[in-house]
């Protein structure tokens, strides 16, 4: 637990006064700029996007960092600082899901034995076991590449089980959520229910979806008609306890996101409304927004990515700014689905998991 803190005194004893004074004058300004972006980021954002963090710390590489004993010092006192604000955060998320009981006792070796792993995934499967009642459905998951699942064994299958569960459990919440907000209806849990395809990735990749649907198009372009394929999870295989502490609301954005393209295809009988704000009807870009019109860089990609993040953002509440093409989007939804209720981050950082 003190090894960043041990660090920072290091280089704080042993480099000259006036670097260190540089170097901290500079992370105040960093962590004052960034203060409510760090303090609103979830777990799983602080965990998926550290090139944020980081990125601050390229920042001092770039402006401070020339050849000499002083910059090298610079660098090491800001980047043990961020270090140590995101172990500070990392123990506080321990001790508040009563992995460990005192700071002290943190010892990073531990997390990585499974039995801690086990036990945490066994209290999440608990707490969302509450879906499994209030959806009736069974979710079906098929596997997609069961020889990589069969080539393990163990604990890691124990905890590859665990998780399969976990995930069943999360895609029922997110359906159950967009079912009592009116935006799903029984028609369409009863394609998706069987069409969920889950493949495992051997290495600590990022989770990722995709939504696969079939579209059959006349000579002048119009569609005649459309089928959903599957909706494909990947998951990884990484057994990293912060990972896995991370996975329920990152994989809730996940799937929030693919069953928006669902909605776009099955659901939205006026989705050319939506795209009609950014794109044209060839899906090029029409010139006429910012990258401020988007809910992320992601949503630039393509009109069908464009609706499933805006409409994963505003049902979620991860919303951080307005122009009046994106407010136009997400009023699109507040049109389609007037009874939608958004419902916000259910694991925000510092809150109980539900």
């Amino acid at each position: 637990m003190a090894q960043f803190a041990n660090l920072i005194k290091t280089v704080h004893d042993n480099c000259p006064a006036d670097a260190i004074a540089k170097a901290d004058a500079f992370y105040k300004r960093v962590e004052q700029k960034y203060e409510q972006k760090y303090d609103a980021m979830s777990d799983a954002d602080v965990l998926y996007n550290t090139w944020f963090l980081y990125g601050q710390l390229g920042q001092a590489h770039t402006k401070l960092i020339k050849v000499s004993d002083t910059d090298l010092c610079i660098a090491k006192y800001i980047m043990y600082n961020i270090q140590y604000r995101l172990r500070n955060r990392h123990i506080k998320m321990l001790q508040e899901t009563r992995i460990i009981e005192d700071m002290d006792s943190y010892d990073p070796a531990e997390l990585r034995g499974y039995k801690i792993k086990l036990e945490y995934l066994d209290r999440l499967i608990q707490l969302y076991q509450k879906y499994d009642k209030l959806l009736t459905e069974d979710i079906v998951f098929r596997v997609a590449n069961p020889e990589v699942y069969t080539s393990i064994g163990g604990e890691q299958r124990m905890l590859a089980d665990r998780t399969k569960t976990l995930m069943q459990l999360i895609v029922k919440k997110v359906m159950y959520d967009l079912k009592k907000n009116y935006v799903l209806r029984d028609k369409d849990i009863a394609v998706l229910k069987d069409r969920i395809v889950l493949s495992y990735q051997p290495g600590c990749e990022k989770f990722f979806g995709r939504y696969q649907v079939t579209v059959v198009y006349n000579e002048r372009g119009s569609i005649i008609d459309k089928r959903m394929d599957n909706l494909q999870l990947k998951v990884n295989m990484c057994s990293n306890f912060f990972i896995m502490k991370e996975f329920p609301f990152y994989f809730q954005k996940i799937v929030t996101h693919e069953l928006a393209h669902h909605i776009y295809y099955f659901v939205d009988q006026d989705a050319d409304t939506f795209e009609e704000v950014c794109r044209l009807r060839d899906d090029k870009a029409n010139g006429k927004c910012a990258p401020s019109d988007f809910v992320s860089e992601y949503a630039m990609t393509l009109a069908t990515e464009d609706y499933a993040e805006t409409f994963m953002h505003r049902f979620l509440r991860l919303v951080d700014h307005s122009t009046p093409r994106l407010d136009k989007k997400i009023n699109h939804f507040r049109s389609l689905f007037p009874a939608t209720r958004p419902m916000g981050q259910s694991l925000q950082y510092g809150q109980p998991i539900p």
